[in-house]
């Protein structure tokens, strides 16, 4: 699906775009995934505006796994000696 863009110099272009919700009804509006164009809705139309930032990749923050914060689950937390373990017969 592509939805009409007008762009500065005066063109139409057509742009991917998708579905979105609105209330109770479905509008077209185009993927804000160029690096170049963000796209905005003004005055009736989808109008590009040039992005004035450049795209980068954040670094991700050094961080273990979630199970590493419950103090249960950390390695060699959980130690039974063999005269405090209670044996159960099943049967």
């Amino acid at each position: 699906m592509t939805v009409a863009v007008v762009f500065p110099d005066g063109t139409i272009r057509n742009v991917m775009g998708m579905l979105k919700r609105d209330g109770q009804r479905f509008v077209q509006c185009p993927i804000n995934c160029n690096p170049q164009w963000k796209y905005l809705w003004r005055a009736g139309r989808w109008v590009a505006m040039r992005r004035n930032s450049k795209v980068r990749a954040l670094a991700l923050p050094e961080r273990g796994a979630w199970w590493e914060t419950i103090p249960q689950m950390a390695d060699g937390s959980f130690e039974i000696s063999p005269d405090t373990a209670e044996w159960r017969n099943v049967g």
